[in-house]
C-alpha cells in the first residue's frame, strides 16, 4: 500500500543570473511582500531597474544567482561584497511561498558562493523584525543575531 503522506522534494539548482532575468527580477523586487521586507520599500521604475540591473551585471562586488527547478525560476540571492564579507538577500516568487524555497536557495547559494569566493570569512543578512519567514529561514541555515538596529536584525554567518 502507498503511503498517503510522501512528499518529494522538487530539484533545485542555482546558476548565474544573465540578461534575460532582467524582468523576472524586477518583478520579484516591486512584489508589496518583497518591498515590505526591503530597505527601500517603495515601487522602482522599469528603466531604474534596468539601470541598476545593467550595472548589477558587470559590477564584480556583486554576484546574483537564480533559482530554477526543472521547469521554471522560483527565486535569487544576490551577494554583495564588501572586503572579507558579503551581504546576502533572497528573493522567493511569492506564488512559491510555503514551500520550502527559501531555506534551500539560502543554503545552496551560501555553499556556492563560499566556495567560489575564497577570501569572504563571513555572510551577513539585515532582516527586518517584523519578517518572521526570513529569520526563520536565516537561523536554520545557521545564521546567528549579532545586532539589532531598530527594526533590523544583523545576523552573521562565519566560513566554517
Amino acid at each position: 500500500m502507498l503511503e498517503k503522506n510522501l512528499t518529494f522534494e522538487v530539484p533545485l539548482f542555482l546558476r548565474e543570473v544573465n540578461q534575460e532575468d532582467c524582468r523576472f527580477i524586477y518583478d520579484l523586487r516591486n512584489n508589496p511582500s518583497a518591498r515590505r521586507a526591503s530597505r527601500n520599500t517603495g515601487e522602482i521604475s522599469y528603466d531604474e531597474h534596468k539601470n541598476w540591473f545593467s550595472s548589477a551585471l558587470k559590477d564584480s562586488t556583486k554576484k546574483i544567482y537564480i533559482a530554477v527547478t526543472l521547469a521554471e525560476r522560483v527565486g535569487q540571492i544576490r551577494f554583495d561584497k564588501q572586503g572579507e564579507e558579503a551581504e546576502v538577500s533572497i528573493t522567493v516568487d511569492p506564488n512559491k511561498f510555503g514551500k520550502g524555497y527559501g531555506s534551500r536557495i539560502l543554503a545552496l547559494g551560501d555553499r556556492r558562493y563560499f566556495d567560489e569566493e575564497k577570501e569572504i570569512t563571513t555572510l551577513c543578512a539585515e532582516i527586518r523584525k517584523d519578517n518572521p519567514s526570513s529569520l526563520r529561514i536565516f537561523e536554520k541555515e545557521g545564521y546567528c543575531l549579532v545586532e539589532t538596529k531598530g527594526d533590523w536584525l544583523r545576523f552573521l554567518l562565519k566560513r566554517s
